[in-house]
């Protein structure tokens, strides 16, 4: 059987026809000097070509773009210290044969500095440390999630508390988080699982 397929990813940005001032990363959409609203919106998309033989000889040609990933983004900074994020994740990869996306809740968070960028907290549903530790060291982004969040073992976003920080110039990070281990797309009410 002859198989020949490509994928590629990228990242577009959002256009927002009325919005302020464009920036690299999102859009502010105010900005006070102190306070500051940011929508930013990343998308990932793939492209096909897949030629295949059948057991009977006919060839089976299979072309396509889907959207893989999509997320929208809003970020506000109540000063220097203080901000908050809601990121919403579409997700097309689990039912590329159906017509239906994941929609989540991402990240929702409160984060704090409390002793500048040496202690921050974050309180809500945020990144859990390992996985995104792991996106950082790449150099580009694949179309589909990390090893770890692909096959279950950990969620690239958990429900918790977190402290997080940067000490000795920033040669040492740390960050430690306590999650309710459901994973962002299994939220849990009273301990258990609730499913859809």
């Amino acid at each position: 059987m002859k198989k020949r397929a490509f994928a590629s990813a990228a990242a577009l940005a959002l256009t927002l026809g009325m919005a302020g001032q464009a920036t690299a990363g999102g859009i502010t959409i105010a900005d006070d000097g102190i306070s500051k609203l940011k929508v930013e919106a990343t998308v990932f998309a793939d492209m096909t070509n897949h030629k295949a033989t059948a057991a009977n000889g006919t060839a089976v040609k299979t072309q396509g773009t889907t959207v893989s990933r999509a997320y929208l983004t809003v970020k506000y900074n109540f000063d220097e210290n203080w901000m908050m994020r809601v990121t919403t994740d579409v997700s097309t990869q689990n039912n590329l044969n159906s017509k239906n996306n994941n929609i989540f809740l991402k990240y929702a968070y409160l984060q704090g500095k409390l002793m500048g960028d040496a202690l921050v907290l974050r309180l809500g549903q945020s990144h859990t440390p390992w996985i995104d530790h792991e996106e950082h060291l790449w150099a580009h982004r694949y179309a589909s999630p990390v090893l770890i969040d692909h096959n279950g073992y950990d969620a690239s976003s958990d429900l918790g508390i977190g402290l997080k920080g940067k000490l000795a110039d920033g040669m040492v990070h740390y960050w430690f988080t306590i999650t309710n281990g459901a994973g962002y797309s299994h939220p849990q009410i009273n301990g258990s699982k609730t499913t859809t």
